[in-house]
């Protein structure tokens, strides 16, 4: 009998440890964890009003006051570089990055050429600024951010681009300290929306150019913002349906996507910049037939 329930106890013990034993799950690989996306952002824009018009230039309302490239000083003001049209590129500086001044003088005149779009970058000992010419990208250095002279050589040749005029050579520096930019083709009155693509190049010391073969975005006019170190966030003028402003992302700032459109009804002339403070800063041009030509500031959030 005690062999009897000896055995029965050891066959319970036994049918006990098989129902409550677990077998552990074989653990993930890094490639198979559940993550959210890393690179994916979305943004709203919170107008905060003009920022000058064409008149606060001295001209008519009606010249081409646009384009404008943001540079933060050692001091904390903003120094907003724009093409005025005739005179050329102009600068206006702020204490808050809203409320600007114009800057007498022009920073690059007409009168050496015709010069397109600037786009401004700090370097060390000064300022490096890259324009649209007749002949591709060309760039000008400046030690106070004032006075700029022009550096010998072309940094991308419309050669380059198959003669395709060229516009807004717009530099991010990279984690590695090297430099890609992105650039697209000038927007013709007409042109089918395929046409219109933004391209890449990378630079060492923002001197020598290397043009990469992706095409980043189907659009114009672009400015990268680093969101991270690991994304790029891409803001550009879209030919639509509809037309507007938008961005897409990228986590190797080549390959594009996730593209979103803005809130506004404007198409041109993005540029950001982030403020000490955390805000950032959207600039964008604007037009009206009260107005004409200006520019305008908004905070961009996400």
């Amino acid at each position: 009998m005690k062999l009897h329930l000896l055995i029965l106890a050891t066959l319970l013990l036994a049918a006990c440890g098989a129902a409550t034993s677990v077998t552990p799950a074989p653990a993930l690989a890094p490639e198979q964890l559940s993550t959210s996306p890393s690179c994916a952002p979305t943004f709203a824009l919170k107008e905060l009003g003009t920022v000058l018009t064409a008149e606060d230039t001295g001209q008519d309302k009606t010249a081409p006051v646009a384009d404008p490239s943001p540079i933060l000083l050692p001091d904390g003001r903003v120094r907003l570089y724009f093409l005025a049209g005739a005179p050329g590129v102009k600068s206006a500086i702020s204490e808050d990055g809203i409320h600007f001044t114009i800057e007498e003088g022009a920073r690059v005149s007409q009168g050496s050429g015709p010069v397109g779009p600037p786009r401004v970058v700090a370097v060390p000992g000064g300022y490096r600024m890259f324009v649209t010419t007749d002949a591709g990208f060309k760039s000008l250095f400046s030690s106070d951010g004032l006075t700029f002279t022009w550096e010998d050589g072309i940094r991308l040749s419309v050669e380059a681009e198959a003669h395709q005029q060229v516009i807004k050579f717009t530099p991010l520096q990279l984690p590695d300290s090297t430099w890609r930019a992105y650039f697209s083709n000038s927007f013709e009155p007409g042109q089918p929306v395929s046409q219109h693509w933004i391209k890449s190049a990378t630079s060492p010391d923002l001197l020598q150019w290397t043009l990469e073969d992706t095409v980043a975005a189907v659009g114009r006019e672009p400015f990268p913002m680093s969101f991270s170190e690991t994304c790029t966030v891409l803001f550009y003028a879209k030919d639509g349906p509809p037309m507007g402003l938008a961005y897409s992302s990228s986590s190797d700032g080549i390959t594009f996507s996730n593209e979103q459109e803005l809130n506004t009804s404007m198409d041109a002339g993005a540029a950001v910049l982030k403020m000490p403070n955390g805000t950032v800063l959207f600039y964008h041009d604007s037009t009206s037939q009260e107005k004409g030509h200006y520019i305008t500031v908004a905070q961009l959030s996400y």
